[in-house]
């Protein structure tokens, strides 16, 4: 069952799956068979992934021949990102404590932990996935 409803781009982020599905298109388009390759779940159940984005309006599906190309969305990711440095900003000012550039400029260790995740595989050779960090542990 999809659970994800239009317009919810921050709730959609919230499944570790999609939020490392959305990390992995960061780096550009991904037909759907590359994206899941790269998961121990079936194809069908990693569309339903990308249709829960899709509705959220966080990602865009275009078909190049058989294909299906999904790319990012950059405006709700901005609009959450720029929501949370308001946040952050807020939080600092009254704890007396500045918060300085953008939240993706943070260092310190809670963001070392939010870089942690446990092991992820392949499904195929038992290597490691690349680490992916649990957004909702840094916030």
């Amino acid at each position: 069952m999809v659970t994800g409803t239009r317009k919810q781009p921050l709730g959609a982020l919230a499944d570790p799956t999609r939020w490392r599905i959305v990390r992995r298109l960061s780096s550009g388009g991904l037909p759907v068979s590359e994206i899941a390759a790269e998961f121990p779940m079936s194809r069908p159940a990693v569309s339903k992934h990308l249709r829960v984005l899709r509705l959220a309006g966080l990602v865009v599906e275009r078909k190049v021949g058989r294909q299906r190309i999904y790319e990012l969305v950059a405006e709700p990711l901005e609009q959450i990102a720029a929501g949370l440095e308001r946040l952050a900003a807020g939080a600092g000012a009254r704890r007396g404590m500045p918060v300085s550039g953008r939240l993706s400029d943070a260092e310190g260790p809670h963001v070392a932990a939010a870089d942690r995740s446990s092991e992820p595989r392949d499904g195929r050779s038992g290597e490691r996935l690349p680490e992916e960090p649990e957004p909702w542990r840094s916030w």
